[in-house]
């Protein structure tokens, strides 16, 4: 059985923070739809095997570089307290995500799982996360908020005919575990080859 392999902390930092920038240049405001892959697994890159603390901070930090600039606009209308306790509830809920993400990897790298299957229950674990978070943020608090999803990164690029058969949440899992796969891969999860 090989160690755990993680993103050092002052490594893991950085690498979220550049996940949750070049997801945001993935929307459709820039519309850069193949930077939606780049920030995905830079995201999942710096949570995964994470302590939990860390990976929280590292979602956190992903989420408030992805959210404070996709939802500046509130500042336009509403002003700056409202665009921060939004941002707030946001970055809650990457941080979340993080923790939750961290906490499932490195579980379930300690099973002692063969590599391929050790990828595989990784990389679904870690896209059920993800999906989670993007559906609980649409629905709580006050109704939710459903914007930031993933799948919306694709409005321009050429997998948007599958929100037709598959629905957002749908399009997000298949981009998600597009990218967690590799991860997985690179992060030579304990088990045995």
């Amino acid at each position: 059985m090989s160690a755990i392999r993680r993103l050092p902390w002052w490594a893991s930092l950085p690498v979220a923070a550049l996940g949750g920038l070049a997801l945001d240049a993935a929307t459709p405001t820039t519309a850069w739809w193949p930077m939606s892959f780049v920030g995905a697994a830079l995201i999942l890159a710096s949570v995964w095997h994470q302590r939990t603390g860390l990976g929280a901070l590292a979602g956190a930090l992903a989420g408030a570089l992805f959210w404070m600039p996709q939802i500046s606009w509130l500042t336009l209308y509403l002003g700056p307290v409202p665009w921060l306790g939004l941002s707030g509830v946001m970055i809650a809920w990457f941080a979340l995500f993080g923790l939750a993400a961290a906490l499932a990897t490195r579980g379930l790298a300690l099973i002692g799982l063969p590599r391929w299957a050790l990828v595989a229950v990784q990389s679904l674990a870690v896209t059920g996360v993800w999906v989670l978070r993007e559906q609980l943020q649409s629905t709580w608090p006050y109704g939710g908020f459903a914007w930031g999803r993933i799948a919306h990164a694709q409005a321009e690029g050429p997998l948007v005919h599958l929100v037709s058969w598959l629905g957002f949440t749908g399009l997000s899992a298949v981009l998600v575990l597009a990218c967690a796969v590799p991860v997985a891969c690179a992060a030579g999860a304990a088990g045995a080859a």
